[in-house]
């Protein structure tokens, strides 16, 4: 008959397998039982992994530039610069107009245009007087031409949209402003006019009857 300590060995003969399977003994597994990749990131405590994850490195060369991108959409034109500014003024009453032509009432002032490529603009601030129960038209002119760069005096082709046109509404003075451009003009002296006509003769048409002081505007736009 066996000895109890001889049926021990030969249980811990065939069942030595299981046992250390299941108790290994502290410290008993290094470096050499570990095949190689059997402990991967996921399998780390995470307390263990915090402490290996290392501090950011210092950062890299910059990479190469990339290509241009698309040319973006056209913006919007900007508004003219004043080149220069002159005002104009007056305030004296001349004698009505009964004419059914263009004719020129007033020479309002000259202006001295700095560069033959710009704009001028006029604006014109004014009243007139119209009786009998008709109407007057009153147009800005620079030497003779209005901002079409037409000299002409028929008022049913020379309006260009830019006059403003006066009714015998019974008021004694109607105040108007119109606002006029013109362009191709030669660079030098040039003479602001106040230009009107009446749509029957029998009308009078009176620019500033009152006597008011009125002013004209120049801007020269580049």
């Amino acid at each position: 008959m066996k000895s109890p300590i001889a049926w021990l060995a030969l249980f811990v003969a065939l069942g030595g397998t299981t046992y250390a399977a299941v108790s290994l003994p502290r410290n008993s597994v290094g470096t050499k039982q570990l095949k190689t990749h059997a402990v991967t990131y996921a399998k780390l405590d995470p307390g263990v992994a915090i402490r290996l994850r290392g501090g950011a490195g210092p950062t890299g060369p910059a990479g190469p530039t990339g290509p241009a991108g698309a040319a973006g959409t056209a913006g919007q034109p900007g508004a003219s610069a004043v080149i220069a500014r002159k005002r104009l003024q007056w305030s004296t009453a001349l004698a009505a107009l009964n004419t059914e032509v263009f004719s020129k009432i007033r020479d309002v002032g000259t202006f001295t245009k700095q560069s033959g490529s710009s704009v001028i603009r006029v604006t014109v601030t004014d009243d007139t007087a119209v009786t009998s129960g008709y109407w007057c038209i009153q147009q800005v002119r620079i030497d003779g031409k209005d901002d079409a760069g037409s000299a002409g005096t028929d008022p049913g082709v020379d309006q260009t949209g830019t006059e403003a046109v006066i009714y015998d509404t019974g008021t004694a003075w109607i105040p108007w402003t119109v606002v006029a451009e013109f362009s191709g003009l030669a660079a030098g002296q040039h003479t602001v006019e106040l230009w009107g006509v009446v749509s029957n003769s029998v009308a009078a048409c009176s620019e500033n009857a009152g006597g008011w002081n009125h002013s004209a505007l120049v801007d020269e736009l580049g």
